[in-house]
């Protein structure tokens, strides 16, 4: 009976160092942020991983700046133009490069 215990403590002990170590038990969830603006597009990076630099006026202080975010999909990168006006929908973890989720042509932007 006691080395059937010491057996199954010995086996919970190892899970739950392997647990630990693969990150199932200490590592934290990581936060999922998504924003939405009107942006312009400066630049394109021909390489993969395809990627736009976006031109971004901050809500709180009206202070332009630039972001990089990846284009999963080539074919959605080539139609993207360079100086064009977007409405876009981009996500990012803490640990990630934004990517995009949805593009659209806004033809009728004013500053």
């Amino acid at each position: 009976m006691k080395k059937k215990f010491i057996v199954t403590a010995i086996l919970i002990g190892v899970g739950v160092l392997i647990m630990m170590l693969t990150g199932k038990i200490i590592k934290p969830a990581e936060i999922n942020h998504s924003k939405t603006n009107t942006i312009i597009v400066v630049d394109k990076v021909d390489k993969y991983p395809y990627e736009v630099i976006i031109e971004e006026i901050s809500d709180q202080s009206g202070e332009k700046h630039n972001i990089t975010i990846r284009v999963d999909n080539e074919n959605v990168w080539n139609l993207i133009e360079k100086g064009r006006t977007y409405f876009m929908v981009y996500s990012w973890t803490d640990s990630d490069t934004p990517h995009l989720n949805q593009i659209d042509i806004v033809d009728d932007y004013r500053e």
